[in-house]
């Protein structure tokens, strides 16, 4: 609710004052009792409360979807209420709780990488090459200590493997080779070819050169006997 009041003065000072000032407004004080809306940049948001003035802070302190609010997680971003709990679901600052069984250890969200990096429950490979078995990272050690037999089969296997599977790549590279000359040769071929039509082509238009010319001498020859 607005109110407006006008008043206006004349004065002729003894020292030749200016007179006839301007009316001058002023926007009067809202009383408690008065309907207000939540502001205009709620209002472009989406906010479409309306209610008493004494009753605005409490809307924006508690329950305007609107009003920008602090991130819980502690983080310097300011969202919209609406929005905290999807920010919360990806804050980098968000305490979680490891995801392996039996860790229990909390660290924020963007600090989670490095601690599964390292967290002794995370499930691992075994890391002797041809032992396929995973275990938590904790178990590692002991499970090389006592699978040592069964590791030196595993690394004889892994060769074996390897040493097989290099024979039929050096057939696949002969191949590829035997291939690769065949084609060579062939364009070897193909390029001589080539070269020899373009000699041809060069012999048969000076070949049309000449006939032309002779054309034109020998009608030139007729031209003459006929005249």
């Amino acid at each position: 609710m607005l109110s407006s009041g006008a008043g206006a003065s004349t004065s002729t000072g003894e020292g030749g004052g200016e007179g006839g000032a301007a009316p001058s407004s002023k926007r009067a004080k809202l009383g408690p009792a008065e309907s207000v809306s939540a502001g205009d940049l709620r209002e472009e948001l989406g906010c479409i409360w309306k209610g008493r003035v004494c009753e605005l802070a409490a809307h924006l302190a508690k329950t305007c979807d609107y009003e920008p609010v602090e991130c819980a997680a502690g983080c310097t971003v300011l969202v919209p209420r609406k929005d905290a709990s999807l920010h919360a679901s990806s804050c980098p600052k968000a305490q979680i709780e490891c995801p392996n069984a039996a860790c229990g250890v909390t660290v924020a969200r963007g600090s989670m990488a490095e601690h599964r990096a390292l967290c002794p429950r995370e499930e691992v490979e075994c890391p002797c090459p041809g032992c396929e078995e995973r275990m938590a990272r904790g178990k590692v050690d002991g499970h090389v200590q006592v699978s040592r037999a069964l590791h030196e089969r595993c690394v004889w296997t892994t060769i074996a493997r390897l040493k097989q599977a290099n024979s039929k790549l050096q057939k696949k590279v002969a191949t590829l080779e035997f291939e690769m000359s065949a084609l060579s040769d062939q364009g070897e071929a193909i390029s001589a070819a080539v070269d020899e039509m373009k000699d041809e082509l060069m012999d048969n238009t000076t070949d049309i050169d000449s006939l032309f010319v002779d054309g034109e001498m020998q009608a030139a020859q007729i031209a003459y006997l006929e005249s």
